[in-house]
């Protein structure tokens, strides 16, 4: 094996180790329980949490598996032609054999669930007929999934298609063959009268682990097989796509006026619009109007928020602070409506609001401080030795709002967007199926509207994350805060003054 003199006759006296222990050990739990009488309820108890927690792992590593399936077919890559399945690859159709799979191992698990009652009730020769059907089914399964094996037109080497449909496939064949192993061994004991109406839990493990791997099978065959097949000519991360609407050049500089800049321009007229019809329907006056009485409440809101967060001085950036709540909301909100676009799902608008923010922040923090600013890289009553590490990290975490305010609205819309085309795509393809599929689509499609609702709300929560998270970058510059603790550092003008403060600091507070 791998080019080594005797590698193979190493892997071989292993692999015979391995299967000598298991059935070693298989044997003397076999001994232990139905002639030793040792199987206690508390043991059997252990028992039972045992194969569940066994089972669980299982079901976490068919969870990765279909992790990368639906990461690779959901955002396809260019490298594959960004369609999913990828150009090339001719898949299996889902209603020839991976049906006939579906019905023959849902049959299983009906026979095996008729094994079940038949020991319970004491019918032995019942127990033993529609087992041995279990196991035949099993043994047919694989069968036909070898078959399908060596009849398909792509193997595991072609591209991320192929390696995520064998190795969950594959995987899947395993499992079908291990609990095959399990099935027949039962079988065995049934024949010699091992299972009693009372004792029999290695045959309810059998029967547990067999109806895992009925419905592992079930989304394999929704997912991979069927829905995975279905040509998908729209990828989900098209609704992001910037395109030109005015395509304008100078040389190698590209000022098109494209659909983001549309709809950027377009919140804020809407904006504009909104205000001014407040203004003519209400002229401000102390009976609302309707719309006036809306807009009365989101600036109440917005300055309970700033005092708050901010105090009596913040009082004077209530504009601002409401300005930007106003704008994040409408983008938020336009970006649910079909076929429009959301500008906060971009990366470079979320970090150009950040970067205003984290400016305006500087700005103040300058005009109301001066030269004292810089005492936030360096916190009173630190020793010499470790000032630099320490204006390091100071240094790092006042950088950190810039990329967190941006990126975290960035993340949250754009992925509320994904979620929503997904399942929207998924109703879409259960409904041009037709027959069964037609009526199972109304359950995603309630999924959707609960969604719609869910995604609705988080655009306005969201919107006043990013607002009071604003509020309070800005609002511990402006109060001062920690900065009066800093300004002994830049009241002196020399280096040596500045020394014997942290001196003294560090004497008068000793570790």
């Amino acid at each position: 094996m791998h080019n080594f003199s005797g590698g193979k006759n190493f892997l071989f006296f292993g692999f015979f180790c391995l299967i000598f222990t298991i059935f070693v050990w298989w044997r003397d739990i076999i001994r232990e329980g139905t002639f030793e009488g040792q199987h206690t309820s508390i043991v059997q108890l252990g028992l039972r949490f045992g194969i569940i927690l066994f089972i669980v792992s299982e079901a976490m590593l068919f969870f990765a598996f279909f992790w990368a399936f639906f990461w690779a077919s959901l955002a396809p890559v260019p490298e594959i032609g960004s369609v999913w399945p990828p150009k090339g690859i001719e898949t299996l159709s889902a209603w020839e054999v991976p049906f006939l799979n579906t019905v023959i191992l849902l049959s299983s698990g009906a026979s095996v669930t008729w094994a079940h009652h038949a020991i319970i009730a004491g019918f032995r020769k019942e127990a033993l007929i529609s087992l041995s059907i279990t196991v035949a089914l099993a043994i047919l399964f694989t069968c036909l999934q070898l078959f399908e094996y060596f009849s398909a037109n792509f193997t595991i080497a072609d591209g991320i298609y192929g390696s995520t449909f064998y190795i969950a496939t594959g995987f899947h064949g395993f499992h079908v063959f291990i609990g095959t192993c399990f099935l027949t061994v039962c079988l065995y004991r049934i024949f010699v009268y091992h299972f009693t109406k009372q004792h029999h839990f290695g045959f309810e493990a059998a029967a547990w682990y067999w109806h895992f791997v009925d419905v592992v099978w079930l989304f394999l065959f929704v997912s991979i097989y069927w829905w995975g097949n279905l040509i998908m000519l729209f990828s989900p991360l098209e609704q992001f796509e910037i395109f030109p609407l005015l395509p304008f050049r100078v040389g190698s500089l590209d000022f098109s006026f494209t659909n983001s800049g549309f709809f950027l321009l377009f919140i804020c007229i809407t904006y504009i619009i909104f205000t001014k019809l407040v203004y003519a329907q209400g002229h401000g006056f102390y009976v609302p109007s309707r719309w006036q009485l809306v807009f009365e409440n989101l600036y109440a809101f917005t300055a309970d928020m700033v005092e708050e967060n901010m105090g009596k001085k913040g009082q004077a950036f209530i504009p601002f602070i409401f300005g930007l709540f106003s704008f994040l909301l409408l983008a938020n909100i336009f970006g649910m409506v079909p076929y429009s676009f959301t500008v906060t799902s971009h990366l470079i608008v979320t970090f150009t609001l950040s970067t205003i923010v984290w400016v305006g922040k500087l700005c103040i923090g300058v005009k109301h401080h001066g030269i004292k600013i810089l005492g936030v890289l360096l916190p009173s009553g630190i020793p010499f030795v470790i000032v630099p590490f320490f204006v390091v990290v100071e240094l790092l975490s006042f950088f950190i709002p810039l990329a967190a305010l941006g990126i975290r609205l960035f993340a949250n819309m754009i992925a509320g967007h994904i979620l929503l085309k997904v399942i929207v795509g998924f109703c879409w393809s259960m409904l041009l199926a037709g027959n069964f599929f037609f009526l199972a689509h109304f359950i995603p499609m309630f999924i959707l509207f609960l969604l719609l609702f869910l995604e609705t709300a988080v655009a306005f929560i969201q919107a006043y994350v990013f607002t009071m998270l604003t509020c309070l970058i800005t609002g511990d510059i402006v109060r001062g805060g920690h900065l009066v603790r800093y300004s002994l550092y830049f009241s002196s003008s020399s280096v040596v003054e500045r020394l014997a403060v942290n001196q003294d600091a560090v004497g008068s507070n000793p570790i």
